[in-house]
């Protein structure tokens, strides 16, 4: 097995690799502005913006209840079907920047902050703390996030 390196592949990887952080950059800028706009909908729309906070919430369920691939394919595939037709690179940026927006508005409209640092302890185990140990601070809402961080 010849596992030497052609260097004759280093250009167009190179390039790959441009394209890779192009569109990861794209994605995330995007995903951003509407996850943003999905999160303040999700808490702040309420009465007659109802409508509004019902069409967020199903976004957001809709689209981290479906894999990306899917919605990868639905958007490149299934789209022209219908008259829309994207480049390769333009519908893999509407399809993870969709994708994307739906994680970051559930990112952004985050857990309430709670108001003890006993919540912290039972989070990670600790009903009661023991009578020597150290005072312990935590940030807010940092057990919910990432228990390991704590202890």
């Amino acid at each position: 097995m010849n596992l030497v390196f052609d260097w004759a592949w280093l250009p167009q990887l190179g390039r790959g690799l441009v394209l890779t952080v192009e569109l990861t950059a794209a994605c995330m800028a995007l995903g951003a502005l509407v996850g943003i706009v999905l999160a303040l909908l999700r808490v702040y729309a309420r009465g007659w913006l109802s409508p509004l906070y019902a069409l967020a919430s199903a976004y957001v369920h809709l689209f981290r209840g479906t894999p990306l691939l899917v919605q990868l394919m639905i958007v490149h595939f299934g789209l022209p079907n219908v008259g829309i037709v994207f480049t390769p690179f333009v519908s893999g940026l509407v399809a993870m920047a969709l994708n994307t927006a739906a994680y970051q508005a559930e990112y952004f409209r985050g857990d309430p902050i709670r108001q003890s640092g006993a919540d912290d302890g039972r989070a990670v185990g600790r009903a009661h703390p023991s009578p020597g140990d150290p005072p312990r601070h935590h940030p807010p809402g940092i057990a919910a996030r990432d228990p390991a961080m704590v202890e």
